[in-house]
């Protein structure tokens, strides 16, 4: 379950890295996926609970590590995780609250109403806000493939890290 968990989100979290490393360095957000933190509106107490951005993935390696690594078998999870995912947010989420003020507070849990508006990618925009029968096919299959091209990487580093381990004990 660990390494599914890692399968979900590690695409995500990478850009969350590459974002924050941008502002610090540069002062912008090259991908746009943690930009969100800056937006006025974001309540402080909001951008302190999306720091699981940044060390759930290493917690998820630190608590792999001796046990073999990333499995193989935890992308094959996640794909029945990311569909679950999907569906479950998407029909017991609502895209905003109505607070009792007035205002309004935005939701979008797991991006499954639409991209933050920072996004800038057009192929990924294409059912914000669409019908949940054609929103939740394009994206699970949207973080399915992110997880193709994010999860390899971990599995292979994960694996390096364990032989590397097996090494220095011998």
């Amino acid at each position: 379950l660990l390494s599914s968990s890692a399968a979900n989100v590690c695409f995500d979290q990478t850009l969350w890295w590459l974002d924050l490393l941008g502002f610090v360095l540069k002062g912008k957000f090259p991908v746009g996926v943690a930009k969100w933190i800056i937006w006025e509106e974001t309540p402080w107490a909001k951008v302190l609970t999306t720091t699981h951005h940044l060390w759930f993935v290493p917690l998820i390696m630190k608590g792999l590590k001796g046990n073999g690594g990333l499995p193989g078998a935890g992308f094959l999870v996640h794909v029945v995780h990311c569909l679950a995912l999907m569906v479950i947010t998407r029909f017991t989420t609502p895209r905003n609250i109505m607070m009792r003020d007035g205002t309004e507070n935005y939701m979008n849990i797991n991006q499954v109403w639409e991209l933050w508006r920072d996004v800038k990618v057009p192929a990924l925009r294409v059912c914000d806000n669409s019908h949940a029968a054609l929103a939740i096919p394009f994206l699970a299959a949207a973080w399915i493939a992110t997880a193709v091209v994010g999860y390899p990487p971990y599995w292979w580093f994960s694996k390096k890290w364990e032989n590397y381990k097996k090494t220095k004990q011998a």
